[in-house]
């Protein structure tokens, strides 16, 4: 099972990569970076990220919200399903994990939604010449310190629990396969996490004071 996580998650970056490749503000170097965080993400260094402009963050991140919306939550979702019709409610685990994935599919979509709501779309606003020192205010005193992005799970103790209750669980390959997803979805969670803690909000930080810090606010003009 270890040799299949690696390999998903080989292959996860390869289709990751396929797909970023296609953006143009998103260039080779920045993906070539952004592939060894992902492979080694132990060895991540924000300072590894400096050379790339404030508005290809932020690609790489909108991009990822997308994704994550749009093709992972809806592909746990269907190996879930199948362990459901396979077991239906012959082990408690299932309904268990259904309720917690339940809950956990609500919380990001949750978290996602208010980052774009208000810090995105300052951002975004920001990078079209638009700056609002309001909303500027209310990102810095408000949003970065109520900010979590503590939306990992912690899987081993999870999936330790679950084959506690029904010990058939643990040579299930649908239930195996759903772990390898969450898992490989955590690790791009835990990238994009860093990326935008570490990097995106510094950059964020020093656009506003090299830009607009001693300019008039636009949108009151």
């Amino acid at each position: 099972m270890h040799n299949l996580y690696h390999q998903s998650e080989s292959y996860h970056w390869m289709a990751i990569r396929k797909r970023l490749e296609n953006i143009d503000s998103l260039s080779k170097e920045f993906l070539d970076q952004l592939e060894a965080t992902f492979l080694d993400v132990d060895q991540f260094d924000a300072r590894q990220f400096d050379a790339f402009p404030l508005a290809e963050i932020f690609a790489y991140l909108k991009t990822s919200h997308v994704y994550y919306l749009e093709i992972w939550l809806p592909k746990i979702e269907n190996t879930l399903q199948e362990l459901t019709v396979k077991f239906g409610n012959k082990y408690l685990s299932v309904q268990v994990l259904r309720m917690f994935l339940r809950k956990y599919k609500t919380e990001l979509i949750n978290h996602i939604e208010h980052e774009e709501q208000v810090l995105f779309s300052f951002v975004e606003g920001m990078l079209q010449g638009t700056y609002s020192t309001e909303k500027k205010n209310f990102v810095i005193s408000h949003f970065l310190h109520t900010h979590n992005d503590n939306v990992v799970l912690h899987l081993d103790e999870l999936k330790k629990d679950l084959c506690t209750f029904d010990a058939e669980l643990k040579t299930n390959m649908v239930f195996q396969v759903l772990f390898n997803q969450l898992s490989i979805f955590q690790s791009d969670l835990l990238v994009h996490g860093l990326i935008e803690d570490s990097v995106f909000m510094k950059k964020v930080l020093n656009y506003i004071g090299t830009n607009f810090e001693n300019t008039v606010d636009m949108t009151n003009e």
